[in-house]
């Protein structure tokens, strides 16, 4: 569900980042998913798929746009799924949207004993704090759940967990807490620490003078925190590619190109695992574009040209390469809009 975070709260982040053609593999994900659960229903051992028809038709509003051929067929799946849903479903699910973060928490905790219950009513509880910017709460919450708890929708933990902790250290910088807006980091798990860091740039103005050391400092920090980060490249790629992007908004071009050659050696080094396992991976279009700028390309233009020599996959240096062309087709009409206008004043 981390694919579409727009479901689960509009204020959650996006950090997985997922272009069109992502989202729509994604979808046909959950199609197969829930046609297969309708299919072993309907079986003779007739297993039940109310749970997983539940998830699915959250997801109504994305099949019809994204997916509409079939959206039909998903559409029967849920319905024949949830016809014999029971009472007792109905009346968590009415339980989890009207429920206060207390009562939540309450219930979890009434609910030890069943696994899939306690997790409902913990993540609710958790995403309803960071709701209501209680994010010292949201991390409680977040870390006082077991590995098992965390593990059932990994991404949405960790994009809300980094995501908390970067407004919480924000709350804190704007209150003169300089001390504990850096403990929030440190108390950040180092996976996901990168992650919350570059949530935290990302919440002050790009031409902000006073905040710039400070935004200098958390992002050289995150630099280091991505390369040790053992996420997959996949997983992380969103995230290190907008540390590139934001140390060029600073004029910190050579720390971005040092940061954009970790990115194509973690890259290499994760195809070549992916490939032996028989799969495909690829630096995208998508998010080369949120590190790739004008400025970077002016000024570091050889070592980009060295960089994306050294990316093994040639789709890859194709989408790069198309993305700097795009960054240098728009320079040049804004440059060219420039000297209309120059040249309009003159005449003027």
């Amino acid at each position: 569900m981390s694919a579409f975070p727009e479901v689960l709260a509009a204020a959650l982040p996006r950090g997985s980042g997922l272009n069109l053609s992502e989202k729509v593999a994604a979808l046909d994900f959950f199609a197969d998913f829930i046609i297969k659960a309708q299919a072993r229903r309907n079986s003779p051992q007739q297993t039940q798929c109310s749970a997983e028809a539940t998830l699915v038709a959250a997801l109504s509003v994305q099949f019809v746009t994204l997916l509409p051929t079939r959206a039909g067929i998903v559409q029967q799946a849920v319905g024949s799924c949830l016809s014999g849903q029971s009472v007792q479903m109905q009346s968590v699910q009415s339980t989890l949207r009207s429920s206060t973060v207390e009562e939540l928490l309450t219930l979890a905790d009434e609910h030890k004993d069943d696994s899939a219950l306690r997790i409902a009513y913990l993540s609710r509880a958790a995403l309803l704090s960071y709701n209501e910017k209680r994010y010292d709460l949201t991390i409680r919450i977040l870390d006082g759940m077991t590995d098992e708890e965390r593990i059932a929708d990994l991404e949405f933990w960790e994009d809300l967990r980094s995501s908390a902790a970067a407004f919480l250290a924000f709350v804190r910088y704007q209150n003169g807490d300089h001390q504990g807006w850096r403990t929030v980091f440190e108390n950040t798990p180092i996976d996901i620490r990168a992650f919350a860091q570059f949530g935290l740039v990302s919440l002050f103005t790009v031409n902000e003078i006073p905040t710039q050391a400070v935004r200098i400092e958390v992002l050289q920090s995150a630099a280091k925190f991505m390369a040790r980060s053992e996420k997959p490249f996949s997983r992380k790629s969103a995230y290190w590619f907008g540390l590139v992007g934001q140390m060029s908004n600073l004029k910190q071009f050579s720390d971005a190109s040092d940061v954009l050659k970790d990115i194509a050696n973690a890259f290499n080094a994760a195809q070549k695992q992916t490939e032996e396992k028989g799969d495909r991976l690829e630096i995208s279009r998508h998010h080369a574009r949120s590190g790739l700028t004008a400025e970077l390309l002016d000024v570091q233009n050889a070592r980009l040209s060295e960089i994306i020599g050294s990316v093994n996959d040639p789709r890859s240096r194709v989408n790069i390469n198309f993305v700097l062309l795009n960054v240098a087709v728009q320079k040049y009409q804004t440059l060219k809009r420039e000297l209309g206008y120059l040249e309009s004043e003159k005449l003027d």
